[in-house]
């Protein structure tokens, strides 16, 4: 097996305090483009006018593979103009920087000058605590030649050594159909300068099952992934394969299904508001970017209670589709518009009767509140998405299966490009399937350039 590889991490990223330390990150700036070149070190004073500093230090963190954390003696005390501590706030932009570097899993190496003192855990806000744990250096610009050359030399063994000799070339082994099919999804999952791109849906022709499996060991637990077999026993609804599909998400930074979860919410307490729908509708389908807030909530809710309906809240499916304090706000959420109580952990069924939600109305619903869930958890790569995720359907030719591809497909025709990786095994396709003829080294390129479906089989 060969793990999906992240893109390489090949720059430092120098965090600083304003007011604080200013001259010794100059300084460090300075040292560290000497050299590994200006290229390899982030410094905020080269970004560009205009450019939005928030968004550009995400994409920042997406590609550095240390964060310098540069702690002068005010670093911890200096206050906004309200009076208030500034690492207090979430929003601080060097609370910013260490906590989404700490949360990516980035090296982060304190650098204390001028004699600062390591800070306590208990003195930092929760997100920063994880910084004392790290090992740091103490520089005092131009006086430590031998704390700032262990710095250069614990940056070389995270960069590579700029004077390492590159290794010989091995011999090329031949490759299996598997290794050009792993090839073809690190190519997927793997956006280029972190933009989204149209994707297509890779379909196995032969017998995929022992493919999927390698392609779940490969993802582990850095590629967000789930997989859903159409022909299981139970699996009798489109809306069931989708939420599915949700819980089984696994690996880092694996999305919150705020949007499904709300159409579940609704569906489970007889969802016969037209009203309600339609907002849902208008949240989920829109080409604009999709933001789940309050006003999608309490639309949705009003409509729901105005409709007389009896809201049904599962605890159980609200631990599996959304992470941290979520559940408990939604609860909250809840008691306040409706004076709700929780049902005591039991799920609702909006599958049990197909046709008392709609049909294939709803499941259009359903399935786009999952791609928005998708757009919504890697916009602006907030979480450290530097790769896609990927779905594995085995048994897609099965019915149901190719419903939900021809529902997928029909969504994604009028929406912005989702993250999604969709690769379908099947034991015998239909001829009604729109697709090309199956390619022997498919590449993600080749389908751009000729493309004509959005299928792009491989023959195992």
């Amino acid at each position: 097996m060969q793990p999906f590889e992240a893109p390489a991490r090949e720059r430092i990223f120098i965090s600083y305090r304003h007011g604080d330390n200013a001259y010794a990150a100059r300084w460090l700036n300075v040292v560290l483009r000497e050299r590994y070149g200006a290229e390899r070190v982030f410094f905020d004073t080269g970004m560009d006018p205009g450019v939005n500093y928030i968004q550009e230090i995400e994409r920042e963190l997406e590609s550095c593979a240390a964060l310098l954390a540069v702690i002068g003696p005010q670093w911890m005390v200096i206050a906004d103009e309200l009076g208030h501590r500034r690492l207090e706030n979430p929003n601080d932009v060097v609370v910013r920087e260490i906590s989404t570097a700490l949360h990516n899993g980035v090296p982060v190496i304190p650098v204390l000058i001028d004699d600062a003192a390591m800070p306590k855990s208990a003195e930092l806000p929760t997100g920063l605590r994880p910084l004392t744990q790290h090992n740091g250096v103490v520089l005092n610009p131009g006086t430590s030649d031998s704390e700032l050359g262990r710095l250069l030399v614990g940056l070389d063994k995270l960069l590579a050594s700029p004077s390492a000799p590159p290794d010989p070339e091995p011999e090329p082994e031949p490759r299996s159909r598997y290794d050009l099919l792993h090839d073809l999804v690190q190519e997927c999952i793997t956006p280029p300068d972190g933009r989204r791109r149209e994707l297509p849906v890779i379909r196995l022709l032969g017998s995929g099952t022992e493919m999927l499996a390698y392609l779940a060991e490969d993802c582990g637990p850095s590629v967000p992934h789930t997989r859903l077999d159409f022909d299981a026993e139970g699996l009798t609804s489109l809306r069931r394969a989708v939420v599915e599909l949700a819980v089984r998400f696994g690996g880092r930074g694996s999305p919150q299904f705020r949007h499904l979860m709300l159409c579940i919410v609704a569906a489970g307490s007889g969802f016969g508001a037209g009203t309600a729908l339609s907002k849902l509708r208008n949240a989920v389908l829109s080409a604009e970017p999709p933001d789940f807030s309050r006003v999608t909530f309490d639309a949705v809710v009003g409509a729901l209670q105005e409709s007389g309906a009896l809201l049904n809240w599962s605890g159980v499916l609200a631990d599996a589709l959304l992470s941290g304090g979520e559940r408990a706000q939604w609860r909250r959420r809840l008691r306040t518009l409706t004076g709700f109580r929780d049902s005591a952990g039991v799920a609702p069924d909006p599958w049990a009767e197909p046709d008392a939600v709609g049909s294939r109305e709803f499941d259009e619903v359903l399935l786009a509140a999952f791609l928005a869930d998708l757009r919504q958890g890697y916009a602006g790569r907030r979480a450290g998405h530097a790769m896609n995720c990927v779905a594995l359907l085995d048994n897609a030719d099965a019915p149901l299966g190719e419903r939900f591809l021809d529902l997928l497909l029909d969504l994604r025709r009028g929406l912005p490009p989702d993250p999604l990786v969709v690769v379908a095994a099947g034991r015998q396709w239909q001829p009604p399937l729109d697709a090309p003829e199956a390619v022997d080294l498919p590449t993600l390129a080749e389908w751009q350039e000729n493309r004509g479906s959005e299928w792009l089989p491989v023959d195992l």
